[in-house]
């Protein structure tokens, strides 16, 4: 059911029209003067507006304009309510961003048909920037894991390492690898590996917080950023993630991983860096045994036990 905000200063006028619209199938909200019918538009979101060009204080020309301004309301189509001898108004009520208009007296087979006009426009635009948003989600997200995927993960980098650099904090980037995860696949197959990178997704989220990045970055690999993390907060990090997966009751066999991780300084840029340490400290982690953390560290790399 669509709902029509009408708006206009006479009552007989807003009486008619709620009528003959709810009598129609149409869910009707009103307003009597110009900042009202803004209040309205903001607390109602109708999918149509009805407004009358002459109200006294906001005419119906500048609430149009002031509605075609707002990010959150523009979209909602605007019918003008004219006089007959008002064809210069209706101009600039059109040039305001109306998308039609009626004229009174009301003809009401007419209102009826541009209401309705109306609404399948704001049906079709509220469907079309759903499945726009739908593909730019889809776009930045891992279609296994339902984490964030790489290209995310890239731009994330980019934005954390210009926030924590205003804020004068260190960024983190931990990197965690499912040992031994080709084996896996082989003897269990790939469906039962989707699984435990899906159960990992899980745990992984769980256990960092609200404003880290938890990425797939590929393969059987994951990222998650850490905006204003030091050593301390990597390591406790690392030991949550480690214990939580500990704690799967995993069907097959037991889940470990390893990590590696790496920090730069508040003004640092060079990003490509932070993930060559971070991965160095991965890979570093895997020779030294597996199911551990690794911390990369000029000029060396040092394990950091968290076990």
């Amino acid at each position: 059911m669509a709902k029509v905000l009408v708006a206009d200063d006479v009552v007989d006028n807003v009486k008619l029209l709620a009528y003959e619209l709810t009598d129609h199938g149409y869910e009707v909200v009103t307003a009597f003067d110009g900042p009202q019918a803004i209040a309205v538009a903001y607390a109602e979101r109708p999918d149509v507006i009805l407004l009358d060009i002459m109200m006294p204080g906001l005419d119906g020309i500048e609430v149009c304009r002031r509605l075609k301004a707002d990010p959150e309301l523009r979209s909602i189509p605007v019918i003008m309510i004219s006089a007959l001898d008002m064809d210069q108004d209706v101009v600039r009520g059109l040039d305001a961003g109306a998308q039609d208009y009626v004229t009174k007296p009301f003809a009401l087979p007419i209102v009826l048909a541009r209401v309705r006009s109306a609404a399948r426009t704001k049906a079709d635009s509220d469907t079309i920037a759903e499945m726009n948003t739908r593909l730019s989600e889809l776009a930045i997200t891992d279609g296994l894991t339902g984490l964030k995927n790489h290209r995310y993960f890239r731009e994330s980098l980019l934005s954390l390492r210009a926030l924590t650099n205003r804020q004068g904090l260190p960024l983190s980037l931990l990197m965690m690898d499912v040992d031994h995860f080709k084996a896996y696949n082989d003897n269990f197959g790939h469906p039962a590996g989707d699984r435990v990178l899906r159960e990992l997704a899980t745990v992984i989220t769980g256990q960092v917080r609200q404003q880290d990045v938890v990425a797939r970055y590929g393969g059987e690999e994951f990222a998650i950023l850490l905006p204003g993390a030091d050593e301390s907060a990597i390591r406790a990090t690392a030991t949550r993630l480690r214990s939580a997966i500990a704690a799967v009751r995993w069907p097959l066999r037991s889940i470990t991983v390893s990590m590696g991780a790496a920090t730069q300084a508040p003004g640092g840029s060079d990003l490509q860096a932070l993930i060559d340490r971070a991965d160095s400290a991965l890979y570093q982690a895997k020779r030294n045994g597996r199911d551990r953390l690794v911390v990369f560290e000029e000029p060396a790399v040092v394990e950091i036990a968290v076990a």
